[in-house]
């Protein structure tokens, strides 16, 4: 039984082979492109969900001070620690800390700094967070409390409260 066709070889050529190899790596450097994008963006989440936590913290414990008599006091809440205001701890909590604790703090972790009396996040991923060069990669927060100036013989009145980043942040290109 001669044919005279000759039956194609099963398999792939080496050009093939490598054009396979080629798509796969491009699709998996955009995988990965898209995954290290997705956990940034749920770490920025996270951290501004517990800074919003803190606020609504910072909320109960003035009203507990006003209910109890203390709203002159209100002041004193802007140097405290935020996280004491909290029932549950974040898990990547580390306390408060001193200048050579800070130092070898591990990425995507909070603390308080006792000198400047600063909440401190430290990013984990900071691919898509502007830092200028040189500076570590963290958000620094603090509680804010201040009276609008009173008139004559007139009450102080709260103007602000809040806990708020001590230097504006950009995380991702697109937040405004």
């Amino acid at each position: 039984m001669a044919s005279g066709h000759r039956r194609a070889p099963f398999g792939f050529t080496v050009v093939e082979l490598l054009a396979v190899i080629v798509v796969i790596a491009v699709l998996a450097a955009v995988l990965l492109d898209r995954m290290i994008w997705y956990q940034e963006r749920a770490e920025k989440i996270a951290m501004e969900s517990v800074v919003s936590v803190l606020r609504a913290a910072l909320q109960l414990q003035a009203a507990g001070r006003l209910i109890r008599g203390e709203g002159p006091e209100l002041r004193v809440l802007a140097d405290e620690n935020p996280m004491t205001w909290l029932a549950n701890l974040p898990d990547n909590y580390l306390g408060p800390l001193d200048r050579e604790a800070i130092a070898v703090v591990p990425k995507g972790h909070w603390y308080f700094d006792l000198d400047d009396r600063s909440l401190v996040y430290r990013l984990r991923n900071h691919r898509y967070f502007e830092v200028p060069a040189g500076v570590r990669p963290e958000v620094r927060f603090r509680t804010v409390i201040d009276y609008g100036a009173a008139g004559q013989g007139a009450v102080a009145v709260l103007s602000a409260m809040d806990v708020r980043p001590v230097r504006p942040y950009r995380w991702f290109a697109d937040d405004e």
